[in-house]
Formats: structure tokens, sequence, C-alpha cells
């Protein structure tokens, strides 16, 4: 299983590749059906046939519970991630199609988080998000969120 750091980035690490999202999810793929050798996963059921090469990266995100699916802490860092995408791609589009509108200062604010985004994410070699110091990545996300909300409210409904 991979981090909780590469659920977190997963779809940071997609924006900023320009990829069209996150890849292969599965919310709740989890061994269903009983095979010959034991339990296996419902993408991999058919014997003639074998999915290994197109198998989702992440396949179980939730838990079956006594109601149904149940969260887990891999599917709530994936949906903080989803949220800091959309927010980088709110101040992105603010400062792109709407500096004047923001003002010098907003402008300015909204660009240093951005710039302070990209260079807080550190890609490995297989371009997967990779974090040697963790410090600091709170404020950069609250400041983040506080120029979404400004650009917002400055905006209102230009965006």
């Amino acid at each position: 299983y991979m981090s909780l750091v590469w659920y977190r980035n997963t779809a940071m690490s997609s924006l900023f590749f320009g990829k069209k999202g996150v890849g292969r999810v599965c919310l709740d793929f989890w061994p269903v059906l009983k095979g010959p050798k034991g339990m296996i996963w419902i993408y991999n059921r058919y014997p003639e046939s074998t999915c290994a090469q197109r198998r989702p990266s992440m396949q179980k995100m939730v838990w079956p519970g006594p109601k149904g699916a149940a969260t887990t802490i891999r599917y709530e860092a994936f949906l903080e991630g989803i949220q800091d995408a959309e927010a980088v791609i709110a101040v992105s589009e603010a400062v792109d199609r709407h500096a004047a509108a923001l003002g010098d200062e907003l402008a300015n604010e909204c660009r240093k988080v951005l710039v302070d985004i990209i260079r807080y994410q550190t890609f490995g070699r297989d371009r997967t998000p990779t974090r040697p110091v963790h410090h600091g990545w709170q404020d950069c996300s609250r400041r983040l969120y506080e120029c979404a909300a400004k650009a917002g409210a400055k905006l209102g409904a230009k965006r």
C-alpha cells in the first residue's frame, strides 16, 4: 500500500503533471468472490483473463462495514488532496483571468502561495510525491484556502 502522503498528494501531482485525473481508483474493491485458490478481486473474476497491467492503483479506500462501506484514513487523505488541488485551480484561475480585479496585493499573495505550494511539492523519479520534511504543510494549506476565500469574496460571480 502507498503512504498517506501519496494518497493526500495524488490529486495535486496529477494536476502538476497535466493529467486528466488521478487514474485507476476503486472505492470499494476488496476480495469478495471465492475462487479455486481463495478469495479473488472482482476485477479479476474471469479465469481466462487478467487485468494485472491495468490493475487499480488505489483499491480499498473504504472498508466493508456493518451497514455498507465505511471510510478509511486513506480515503479522507485522498479527499483532502482533491480539495487542495481544487483550491489551487481556483486561485490559479483567479490570478490568471482576473488579476486586475484582485488588485496587486491580493494577486501577489495568491502568486506567492502558488509558488510555495509548487516548491513544497517534491517529486521522486517515478513522479510520485515525496516529502523528506513534512514541516509547514498545514501553513501552506491554510494560506492557500485564505487566498481562495479572499479571491472568491473579491470576485464574486466573475469566476
